[in-house]
């Protein structure tokens, strides 16, 4: 699926002043696959020569000097001037010599070694960054190196996420309490997108990346994608809060049980019991009830 080729990109063409740079540069030079822009002191590059220190110089430098058909270069490099490496880094020296920016390598890959790919982490890095670097939009690396490491529910959350994290970080700060959008990292979304089916998760993903970053409505009309997998922990507060929102004559809880329990099932239980407490205290009309009972709401 091209869609996970996302996951990777090459940043901006800049000025030749540091190995990162270096290395994006000829990352270019050798026909690496484009993709998205990350700023500098944000990289994956930045991130991982500040861990390595001098040794991330010298696997720079070994890099560059390889001509581009040197499809061991990397790995060559990198036991030259390194030796063995944990997975995650070798990822990351495989990244930064790519000029790629992989999402999930946070806290030592956390996301991916503890989330998607568990114990075949190291199974897929391996294949991974076999052969060099990416090229062009038909590279299959990433298809081909899931297969047999990652269940295709797994695969679908993943890609589910590379679209919402996208869209979090293009819309963030649109909406209204509690549901503002805030730009959302991928253990955060995938931790999120378990409680729903994957297949839904995928759907719902697609949906939002066609609609508006202010368009409320078609926020919701997107929720009513996804297939909770337990709905039961929140219905009876969803049941209150549309019974009070009907009441007032007001859609606080998204206008139907169904909507509400897609709206809050990423919340503790208890706490949106408590949110839902504290509306009903509140008088009909009040402006400003999502606000003052929305900090009674917990992530799960």
């Amino acid at each position: 699926m091209l869609r996970t080729s996302v996951l990777l990109g090459v940043a901006a063409s800049l000025a030749c002043t540091t190995p990162c740079d270096d290395l994006k540069s000829r990352a270019h030079e050798c026909r690496a696959s484009p993709g998205r822009y990350v700023d500098d002191q944000e990289s994956v590059c930045t991130e991982v020569r500040g861990e390595l220190q001098a040794d991330f110089d010298s696997f720079a430098a070994c890099v560059e000097e390889s001509p581009c058909d040197d499809n061991a270069r990397i790995d060559r490099c990198q036991q030259q001037t390194l030796g063995e490496v944990t997975y995650c880094v070798r990822f990351k020296l495989w990244a930064a010599a790519c000029g790629l920016e992989p999402i999930g390598v946070e806290d030592d890959c956390a996301a991916l070694s503890e989330g998607m790919f568990g114990e075949g982490f190291a199974r897929w890095v391996a294949c991974v960054t076999d052969d060099a670097c990416p090229r062009g939009d038909d590279d299959s690396r990433y298809e081909q190196c899931q297969e047999g490491i990652v269940p295709s529910t797994v695969t679908d959350l993943f890609d589910a996420c590379v679209v919402i994290m996208q869209w979090s970080e293009q819309c963030a700060g649109n909406g209204f309490e509690p549901f503002v959008v805030h730009e959302m990292g991928l253990a955060q979304c995938l931790a999120e997108g378990e409680i729903f089916t994957a297949s839904a998760y995928l759907e719902y993903a697609y949906c939002l990346e066609g609609i508006a970053c202010d368009d409320i409505a078609g926020r919701l009309d997107c929720l009513l994608r996804l297939e909770l997998i337990d709905p039961s922990p929140v219905i009876a507060p969803c049941e209150r809060l549309i019974a009070f929102s009907d009441s007032c004559g007001s859609d606080l809880g998204g206008g139907s049980i169904d909507v509400c329990a897609r709206l809050f099932a990423r919340f503790v239980p208890a706490s949106v019991d408590a949110f839902v407490s504290c509306v009903e205290q509140l008088p009909c009309g009040d402006a400003d009830v999502a606000v003052v009972c929305a900090p009674r709401l917990q992530l799960e």
